[in-house]
Protein backbone atom coordinates (compact mmCIF):
# COMPACT_ATOMS: atom_id res chain seq x y z
CA UNK A 1 0.00 0.00 0.00
CA UNK A 2 1.52 3.06 -0.64
CA UNK A 3 1.92 5.92 2.04
CA UNK A 4 0.08 9.09 1.44
CA UNK A 5 2.24 11.81 3.76
CA UNK A 6 -0.68 15.28 3.29
CA UNK A 7 0.17 18.16 5.47
CA UNK A 8 -2.82 19.72 7.42
CA UNK A 9 -4.61 23.07 8.09
CA UNK A 10 -5.36 24.12 11.16
CA UNK A 11 -9.22 26.01 11.75
CA UNK A 12 -10.37 27.22 15.01
CA UNK A 13 -13.64 28.43 15.09
CA UNK A 14 -15.03 30.32 18.59
CA UNK A 15 -18.61 30.92 20.17
CA UNK A 16 -19.52 34.89 19.41
CA UNK A 17 -19.62 36.35 23.25
CA UNK A 18 -23.11 37.85 22.44
CA UNK A 19 -24.68 34.03 22.65
CA UNK A 20 -25.63 33.93 26.46
CA UNK A 21 -23.78 30.43 26.71
CA UNK A 22 -24.20 30.45 30.35
CA UNK A 23 -27.70 30.10 30.69
CA UNK A 24 -27.54 26.82 28.39
CA UNK A 25 -24.39 25.70 27.65
CA UNK A 26 -23.71 23.44 30.66
CA UNK A 27 -27.50 22.50 30.83
CA UNK A 28 -27.71 20.66 27.19
CA UNK A 29 -25.16 18.34 26.23
CA UNK A 30 -26.35 18.52 23.02
CA UNK A 31 -25.07 21.81 22.55
CA UNK A 32 -21.46 21.27 22.66
CA UNK A 33 -22.18 18.29 20.62
CA UNK A 34 -23.74 21.37 18.26
CA UNK A 35 -19.71 23.01 17.95
CA UNK A 36 -18.83 19.39 16.72
CA UNK A 37 -21.51 19.07 14.29
CA UNK A 38 -20.93 22.61 13.09
CA UNK A 39 -17.13 21.82 12.46
CA UNK A 40 -17.54 19.02 10.75
CA UNK A 41 -20.47 20.39 8.37
CA UNK A 42 -18.41 23.18 7.68
CA UNK A 43 -15.42 21.61 6.26
CA UNK A 44 -16.78 18.14 5.40
CA UNK A 45 -19.85 20.23 2.62
CA UNK A 46 -16.92 22.28 1.72
CA UNK A 47 -14.73 19.39 0.67
CA UNK A 48 -17.45 17.23 -0.72
CA UNK A 49 -18.19 20.60 -3.24
CA UNK A 50 -14.59 20.04 -4.34
CA UNK A 51 -14.82 16.12 -4.71
CA UNK A 52 -12.55 14.87 -2.08
CA UNK A 53 -12.86 13.51 1.59
CA UNK A 54 -10.37 14.68 3.90
CA UNK A 55 -9.58 13.52 7.36
CA UNK A 56 -10.21 15.67 9.80
CA UNK A 57 -10.01 15.85 14.11
CA UNK A 58 -12.04 18.11 16.33
CA UNK A 59 -11.34 18.96 19.78
CA UNK A 60 -13.18 20.85 22.02
CA UNK A 61 -11.49 23.80 24.53
CA UNK A 62 -14.20 25.28 26.80
CA UNK A 63 -11.51 27.24 28.77
CA UNK A 64 -9.08 30.35 27.12
CA UNK A 65 -5.88 31.24 28.47
CA UNK A 66 -7.02 33.32 31.06
CA UNK A 67 -9.06 30.54 32.34
CA UNK A 68 -12.62 32.55 31.41
CA UNK A 69 -15.25 30.57 30.08
CA UNK A 70 -14.41 31.11 26.35
CA UNK A 71 -15.78 27.80 23.96
CA UNK A 72 -13.72 27.19 20.75
CA UNK A 73 -13.19 23.97 18.66
CA UNK A 74 -9.59 23.19 16.91
CA UNK A 75 -10.01 21.63 13.44
CA UNK A 76 -7.19 20.29 12.07
CA UNK A 77 -7.90 18.59 8.41
CA UNK A 78 -6.10 17.32 5.77
CA UNK A 79 -4.66 19.71 2.71
CA UNK A 80 -6.86 17.77 0.20
CA UNK A 81 -8.34 13.88 0.61
CA UNK A 82 -9.27 10.88 -0.96
CA UNK A 83 -10.92 11.33 -3.80
CA UNK A 84 -14.48 11.25 -4.45
CA UNK A 85 -16.49 10.30 -8.42
CA UNK A 86 -19.94 9.93 -8.18
CA UNK A 87 -20.43 9.32 -4.42
CA UNK A 88 -17.68 6.56 -4.37
CA UNK A 89 -14.22 6.89 -2.76
CA UNK A 90 -11.40 6.26 -5.18
CA UNK A 91 -7.59 5.42 -3.61
CA UNK A 92 -6.59 8.54 -5.04
CA UNK A 93 -5.29 11.45 -2.95
CA UNK A 94 -6.51 14.47 -4.35
CA UNK A 95 -4.26 17.67 -3.33
CA UNK A 96 -6.65 20.94 -2.16
CA UNK A 97 -4.06 23.62 -0.09
CA UNK A 98 -6.54 26.13 -0.07
CA UNK A 99 -9.43 26.95 2.15
CA UNK A 100 -11.64 29.77 1.77
CA UNK A 101 -11.49 31.52 5.18
CA UNK A 102 -14.22 33.92 4.09
CA UNK A 103 -16.53 31.12 2.91
CA UNK A 104 -16.04 28.77 5.51
CA UNK A 105 -16.84 31.83 8.39
CA UNK A 106 -19.90 32.39 7.04
CA UNK A 107 -20.60 28.84 6.71
CA UNK A 108 -19.76 28.24 10.17
CA UNK A 109 -21.94 31.14 11.41
CA UNK A 110 -24.80 30.01 9.66
CA UNK A 111 -24.36 25.90 10.77
CA UNK A 112 -23.59 26.78 14.32
CA UNK A 113 -26.87 28.84 15.10
CA UNK A 114 -28.31 26.29 13.04
CA UNK A 115 -27.26 23.44 14.87
CA UNK A 116 -27.91 25.56 18.57
CA UNK A 117 -31.52 26.09 17.29
CA UNK A 118 -32.10 22.52 17.01
CA UNK A 119 -30.28 21.27 20.09
CA UNK A 120 -32.19 23.85 22.10
CA UNK A 121 -35.77 23.27 20.41
CA UNK A 122 -34.99 19.23 21.54
CA UNK A 123 -34.37 19.96 24.87
CA UNK A 124 -37.37 22.16 25.04
CA UNK A 125 -39.70 19.22 23.91
CA UNK A 126 -37.50 16.85 26.39
CA UNK A 127 -38.04 18.91 29.62
CA UNK A 128 -41.30 20.73 30.87
CA UNK A 129 -39.27 22.58 33.36
CA UNK A 130 -36.66 24.45 31.48
CA UNK A 131 -35.94 26.95 33.77
CA UNK A 132 -33.82 30.19 31.57
CA UNK A 133 -34.84 28.70 28.51
CA UNK A 134 -38.20 28.64 29.20
CA UNK A 135 -38.10 32.44 27.54
CA UNK A 136 -37.49 30.37 24.23
CA UNK A 137 -40.43 28.50 23.90
CA UNK A 138 -42.68 31.53 23.01
CA UNK A 139 -42.46 31.80 19.13
CA UNK A 140 -40.42 33.54 17.06
CA UNK A 141 -37.75 34.46 20.33
CA UNK A 142 -35.79 31.72 19.20
CA UNK A 143 -35.69 32.81 15.70
CA UNK A 144 -35.33 36.55 16.66
CA UNK A 145 -32.40 35.86 19.42
CA UNK A 146 -30.53 34.06 17.04
CA UNK A 147 -30.74 35.41 13.25
CA UNK A 148 -29.11 39.05 14.14
CA UNK A 149 -26.07 37.19 14.84
CA UNK A 150 -25.46 36.01 11.57
CA UNK A 151 -24.72 39.70 10.57
CA UNK A 152 -22.55 39.98 12.86
CA UNK A 153 -18.15 38.86 12.15
CA UNK A 154 -17.93 36.14 14.33
CA UNK A 155 -13.65 34.32 15.15
CA UNK A 156 -12.50 32.25 12.60
CA UNK A 157 -8.35 31.78 12.99
CA UNK A 158 -6.52 29.62 10.38
CA UNK A 159 -2.88 28.90 11.41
Amino acid sequence: MKRISPSHLSIIYVLLYQIPYGCFWIKTDSCSTAFFVAAAKTILGYSKERHFLPAIICALHTFGRNLKFNPHIHLLSTTGGLYIKNNQVRKKWKYSPYLPFVMLHKRWRYLLIDELKKSIRNYLKKNLNCGELSVFSHPGVLDSFFNPLLEINWYVKDS
